[in-house]
């Protein structure tokens, strides 16, 4: 759910904090010979021969995820016509010592990616990349996909206001493939569960890591969250707010991070990173979208889904979304928190992360007070 590794919401950090992010991506950017682990030449020399009909000659990749000792790259395979063709390898690896993070967290993230990759079909397809590869390495665990690089055609979806309007006008519509393709399944094993139960043992996780980071860290609005943690927890399990949660399914972090906007054709996107999808409220995929957008955008946006999800009232929907990042907010505090004081590989920029979602955490709880 977190998107510490990816593309960052710039104006939330300072200067010299941009630079270094500029500089840490030149520095990945070079192409390193060779393959990393979990990929052999030979599959890709049969994925070029199929796809290209050329025999592939020369492999090259760029590491992608910083933070992670694995995580997403990008191949750069040379035929041996001198075609070049990129594609986006993942070895996703999902436990405590590869993702300090997940330990003790009430879900774990990676199965529904593999879910969703695996079973696609339908409307739901023309959302997610082309998949080449897709293969459970340890069930629950470990997963590695080849796909379409979307970096050829497409682009990060930027925080500019029509694009956001425009993703935010057709989230009712992914949602609604998003229940057809699961209602479709044989079973939603793979989904992961939030609502109610899920929210509850949050809160027990989210207190263990932002305790040992207040006590770490001196002062900033993650001290005055836990100053105040009593009364925000008691408006985060209201039990009317509870009651009238609608459970569906949902991307799990809608952050424009993971959106890529066609070249050509604005209206067409691609979604990706699919790990923590699950049966939970739609306003929490709304609130991944705006978290870290300026007010009057934000509120802009918010207007419009109301007017086009007729389930609630006005009144209502507000404070549902305003619950939605009141939880995101918590636990994106404690999963950067304990992924900042465990791991040995974490990046100096989270402590902005940190501090961001906290800040918004607040500002929930002081608008469903």
């Amino acid at each position: 759910m977190l998107t510490f590794g990816k593309r960052m919401a710039r104006r939330a950090l300072p200067a010299p904090v941009r630079r270094m992010i500029r500089g840490q991506r030149r520095a990945a950017a070079k192409p390193v010979e060779g393959l990393p682990d979990g990929i052999d030449f030979e599959r890709l020399d049969g994925l070029c021969r199929e796809r290209l009909d050329q025999p592939l000659q020369h492999a090259a990749h760029v590491h992608l995820s910083g933070w992670k000792t694995s995580g997403a790259y990008r191949l750069l395979l040379k035929t041996e016509r001198g075609r070049v063709w990129s594609v986006i390898y993942k070895n996703a690896i999902y436990n405590d010592e590869h993702i300090p993070a997940v330990r003790g967290l009430p879900v774990m993230p990676g199965p529904p990616e593999f879910g969703v990759y695996s079973q696609a079909h339908g409307a739901l397809t023309a959302y997610l990349p082309e998949i080449y590869l897709c293969h459970e390495v340890t069930p629950g665990e470990h997963y590695r996909y080849l796909m379409e690089d979307l970096n050829t055609g497409y682009r990060r979806m930027a925080d500019r206001p029509e694009e956001i309007y425009a993703v935010t006008d057709d989230l009712p519509a992914l949602h609604r493939v998003m229940q057809t393709w699961a209602q479709s399944l044989p079973g939603d094993d793979h989904l992961l569960r939030y609502g109610p139960a899920f929210s509850a043992a949050l809160l027990d996780y989210a207190r263990a890591q932002i305790s040992r980071y207040v006590a770490a860290s001196a002062g900033g609005a993650v001290s005055q969250l836990w100053e105040r943690w009593d009364a925000i927890t008691a408006a985060h399990q209201r039990p009317d707010l509870l009651a009238m949660q609608q459970l569906q399914p949902i991307h799990g972090d809608y952050s424009p991070a993971n959106i890529c906007i066609h070249l050509q054709q604005p209206e067409r996107y691609k979604i990706l990173d699919w790990e923590w999808a699950g049966w939970g409220t739609s306003h929490a995929d709304l609130a991944a979208l705006l978290k870290r957008l300026p007010d009057e955008v934000e509120q802009a946006a918010l207007a419009r889904y109301i007017e086009r999800d007729e389930r609630f009232s006005p009144a209502e929907h507000r404070q549902l979304y305003e619950w939605g990042q009141l939880e995101r907010g918590m636990m994106d505090v404690a999963y950067l928190a304990k992924q900042q004081l465990d791991s040995a590989d974490s990046a100096s920029v989270i402590p902005a992360y940190i501090e961001r979602s906290a800040l918004r955490s607040l500002q929930a709880f002081e608008r469903l007070s």
